[in-house]
């Protein structure tokens, strides 16, 4: 959904292309002034939009790497021409972390499941 442009504002965007705000130009200018901002113009010259500058103590924005995670496997292509797919090899380091983490995952969850079952105990009677 497309938001509404308040009369006679700008949009105030963040550093990651986030929209913020909508604000007045005079505020635009302010900005841009103090040299927090960036205000993107038109040919004409009018006001398109504002645009955060990141700051030093800003957090590094987030990579879609860090959402789509590390591929185990990919497609190899064999001597006959096809391709399949293949699993990537593991380090010691990652198979240790990944190990640890089936380990956790399958021991909570009977414990979680142990838990919900006490608490109904005694209570069906």
């Amino acid at each position: 959904m497309a938001h509404a442009k308040p009369k006679d504002n700008i949009p105030l965007y963040s550093a990651e292309n986030e929209l913020r705000d909508w604000i007045s130009p005079q505020r635009a200018e302010r900005l841009e002034g103090v040299g927090i901002a960036r205000v993107v113009r038109h040919k004409k010259g009018f006001m398109n939009r504002c645009v955060l500058l990141r700051r030093p103590c800003d957090p590094r924005p987030i990579m879609p790497s860090a959402y789509v995670g590390k591929p185990y496997s990919f497609r190899e292509r064999l001597e006959s021409g096809r391709f399949v797919w293949a699993l990537r090899k593991l380090n010691e380091a990652e198979l240790d972390s990944v190990l640890l983490q089936v380990v956790r995952d399958c021991s909570s969850q009977p414990i979680a499941r142990n838990r919900a079952q006490l608490a109904h105990v005694g209570t069906s009677r």
